[in-house]
């Protein structure tokens, strides 16, 4: 009987040592791949190429619904880029979902032909809207991005008229100014500009008080990254070069503290009201706050933003309603991720 009794608990020993052999191992669920708000210091390394394969993958793959697009050049301009057609294609196939304006007249001129370019605004609109256009720029609709003591031309503007007309006016300065042949000679200024257009076009109140409109380094941090994501979508490092040596050339964004940019972003309910800062943060920096947010949940929050200010909720709620996440537990985390990639 004991010879039995031992004989079966080996059996029974020897089977559960099988069982446990022949069981399946536990599987172990994987933690979410994508970049999202919760594992973006861990993952911040990867911001750049994420956010650069997210557009390219979108623009590779739409049709341009371009407008018409009507260029007029000074009888004495010679741009340092022509194919403007182009530049704007690619900026309306990183947004296949959004409207774009029905037409766009091009102007570009340059000093000598700055008088030019003024009778051919004041040909294609009335003269309140010109005074009204003139009136929204200071009173210097074309001259704002002038230098009469040096006679050049080197300041580029999108403006949207009472009339509801596009217009982008491109100044083309005598000489380049220094570590500026990329953004003048591949078609990045004016892809800039358009991208202007298209955030005007997505306002569904184009009348809301500023203040309910996003802060500014979201209006050209915006289109400083897509300028280069969209004109770079074939080759990345040409994209990383120009979006790192941005805040590089830039000395007060290079050497800025993590604790500034902190308090930049904690204004940005402020709207355009952030002028105690450097005016060059809104491009340098925001097009770095801007890469982040595309790498989280692509190109579409760009516009989408646009759409929801407009309806006069604030910048906290459309980040809300767009990104799923709260704009004060977010920004803490984006300031952290950029200081470390700077440094």
């Amino acid at each position: 009987m004991l010879l039995i009794k031992i004989a079966l608990k080996k059996s029974i020993l020897f089977l559960s040592a099988i069982s446990i052999f022949l069981s399946p191992s536990p599987v172990i669920a994987k933690g979410n791949s994508e970049l999202n708000f919760q594992n973006l210091i861990s993952k911040r390394k990867n911001v750049s190429e994420i956010a650069w394969k997210k557009n390219s993958s979108v623009l590779k793959k739409s049709e341009p619904k371009l407008g018409e697009i009507k260029i007029s050049k000074g009888p004495n301009t010679i741009p340092w880029f022509n194919e403007v057609t182009k530049s704007l294609t690619l900026v309306s196939r990183s947004f296949p979902s959004f409207a774009e304006p029905n037409r766009v007249q091009v102007i570009q001129f340059n000093f000598t032909d700055l008088n030019w370019a003024t009778s051919l605004v004041k040909s294609l609109v009335s003269a309140e809207v010109y005074d009204q256009m003139n009136q929204q720029e200071g009173g210097r609709l074309l001259e704002s991005g002038c230098s009469f003591e040096a006679k050049t031309c080197q300041g580029s503007k999108q403006v949207t008229s009472s009339d509801g007309q596009v217009f982008l006016f491109i100044g083309v300065p005598n000489v380049i100014p220094p570590n500026n042949d990329e953004r003048y000679k591949s078609g990045m200024l004016e892809a800039h500009e358009y991208f202007h257009s298209l955030q005007k076009n997505n306002i569904s109140n184009q009348d809301q008080k500023p203040e309910f409109w996003p802060p500014r380094w979201f209006l050209e941090g915006s289109a400083e990254w897509i300028q280069n994501a969209s004109i770079n979508y074939k080759n990345f490092k040409k994209y990383k070069k120009y979006i790192d040596q941005e805040c590089k050339s830039d000395q007060s964004c290079r050497t800025i503290s993590k604790e500034r940019i902190l308090d930049y972003l904690s204004q940005s309910n402020r709207g355009n009201g952030m002028s105690q800062y450097d005016s060059q943060f809104a491009y340098s920096l925001g097009s770095k706050f801007v890469e982040i947010l595309v790498a989280i949940k692509g190109t579409e929050p760009l516009l989408k933003i646009w759409q929801e200010s407009g309806k006069g909720i604030g910048w906290e709620m459309a980040f809300a309603k767009v990104f799923g996440e709260d704009w004060n537990t977010s920004y803490p985390k984006i300031a952290e991720a950029v200081f470390r990639n700077l440094n």
